[in-house]
C-alpha cells in the first residue's frame, strides 16, 4: 500500500487549517490570521500567517518563524499539518488521508522480468502436410 501524495495535496488548505480550529480572514484568494504554528513566538500579534486558496498554499511572514526556520516558511497541506503536530511528512499524511477519506492506492509489487533468448521450435512436418491437392 501507498498513500497518494497527489490526491493529498489537492486537499484544500483552508480546510485543513480549519480542522486545526483557526480562523481566517479572507481577501479574495488569500486568507490571513496571526501565525499558528508552533515555531511562532507567542505575544506577537501581527497577522503573518498567509493562505492562497487559488494556490493551495501557506506561507508565514513572521520574524519569529523565519528565524526559527531558517528563511520563510511555507508549504503544503502535508507541509501544515507536520508542522503543526511535530510530526514526519509521512504521519501527516497519512492523517490527511484519513480526515478526508482518501484511500490508499494498491501498487503492484514490483516483478523482475526476465527474458529468455529461447529459439523457436522448428515445426514437424508430416508427409500429409507436404501433399498438394
Amino acid at each position: 500500500m501507498s498513500i497518494d501524495f497527489s490526491r493529498i495535496k489537492e486537499v484544500p488548505i483552508a480546510e485543513v487549517v480549519a480542522r486545526y480550529g483557526i480562523q481566517l480572514r479572507f481577501k479574495g484568494n488569500w486568507g490571513s490570521c496571526i501565525c499558528p504554528l508552533p515555531s511562532h513566538k507567542q505575544g506577537e500579534k501581527e497577522k503573518t500567517f498567509s493562505v492562497s486558496t487559488e494556490k493551495n498554499y501557506f506561507k508565514c511572514f513572521s520574524k519569529s518563524c523565519n528565524e526559527n526556520n531558517g528563511g520563510k516558511l511555507g508549504g503544503d497541506t502535508i507541509n501544515f499539518v507536520a508542522l503543526m503536530d511535530g510530526s514526519s511528512q509521512l504521519a501527516a499524511a497519512k492523517k490527511l488521508a484519513e480526515w478526508f477519506g482518501i484511500a490508499e492506492t494498491k501498487t503492484a509489487p514490483l516483478q523482475i522480468v526476465r527474458r529468455r533468448e529461447e529459439k523457436p521450435e522448428p515445426q514437424k512436418t508430416t508427409i500429409d502436410d507436404n501433399k498438394s491437392a
